[in-house]
């Protein structure tokens, strides 16, 4: 078990959402909405291409995997899928927009 600081510093995305966060709280948010793990893994892939993206030079297409993916993905899904992962473990910590719009 980690505290709190150690778990932040030494635990990969993946382990905080997936081990450490159900250990913790003994609520295991995949086996309520398994459609959205692979939505999360994929956000999750996404930022890790572009956190850890290597200095390619100057030359743009270097980057085109990128800025593919990027103009590929569904932000929309993902959104959603993170907004049930936070209403999840936390149900009243997200607050529903009454201006009609769906987001």
């Amino acid at each position: 078990m980690f505290s709190p600081n150690q778990a932040q510093r030494h635990l990969n995305l993946s382990d905080k959402l997936w081990k450490a966060i159900p250990e913790v709280t003994g609520k295991k948010f995949e086996s309520h909405h398994a459609p959205h793990r692979l939505t999360l893994k994929d956000l999750e892939d996404l930022r890790n291409d572009i956190k850890y993206c290597k200095n390619m030079g100057t030359k743009i297409a270097a980057y085109d995997h990128i800025f593919k993916r990027l103009l590929e993905f569904d932000f929309l899904v993902s959104l959603k899928a993170v907004r049930d992962l936070i209403i999840f473990y936390m149900p009243d910590y997200v607050e529903q927009c009454d201006c009609g719009k769906d987001f």
